[in-house]
């Protein structure tokens, strides 16, 4: 059973949304047909002598895969100097057997890649939440002991009229009876 290729992208970004940019998150595409800018370094003399040039060159992004379609999800490029772009689709699926041999795509097979990696994601993600969480308790915490503190020191400054609320409020009200130290 083969799908069309533009209803399954429709499906895709009904389903799963567009970029901040306004492209789609999920697509489609014919592997022979994608190109990418990417930087180049290239010597002038064309040896490894002398200087490097740096230039923009338009390559074939798949040249490692031919004839198929290919599941794509945009991401940001940041990690990716050579690319031009700030964004780019990287690849998720080929559509192919086990033998190599290219299949047509489908739009439940696309949903099921994407929700199983969206899956991951949300499960890889999730001790960093938790860090989070924690941290966040924890400052509050602080905060919370802070004031407290805070609280009963005011408290004590105002008890300093008597003897033994001058000796907390200064510290000096606290003695361990069994520190030998204090005995002549």
């Amino acid at each position: 059973m083969s799908e069309d290729v533009v209803w399954i992208n429709k499906q895709l970004e009904r389903q799963f949304g567009k970029s901040p940019d306004g492209r789609p998150k999920y697509r489609v595409v014919w592997s022979n047909s994608q190109l990418e800018k990417r930087r180049t370094h290239y010597s002038a003399t064309g040896l490894f002598f002398g200087e490097w040039q740096t230039e923009v060159r338009e390559f074939p992004k798949y040249s490692y895969i031919k004839d198929r379609f290919v599941l794509e999800m945009f991401l940001p490029s940041h990690d990716n100097e050579e690319l031009v772009t700030k964004t780019t689709y990287e690849p998720l699926y080929v559509f192919q057997d086990s033998k190599q041999v290219a299949l047509s795509p489908l739009y439940r097979v696309c949903k099921y890649v994407i929700e199983d990696i969206q899956e991951k994601l949300t499960i890889a993600a999730r001790p960093l939440e938790q860090a989070a969480i924690r941290n966040e308790i924890e400052r509050s915490e602080k905060i919370k002991e802070d004031k407290d503190i805070s609280d009963i020191k005011e408290y004590l400054e105002d008890a300093g009229s008597s003897v033994i609320g001058s000796h907390l409020s200064t510290g000096s009200g606290i003695i361990n009876p069994y520190d030998s130290s204090l005995e002549n």
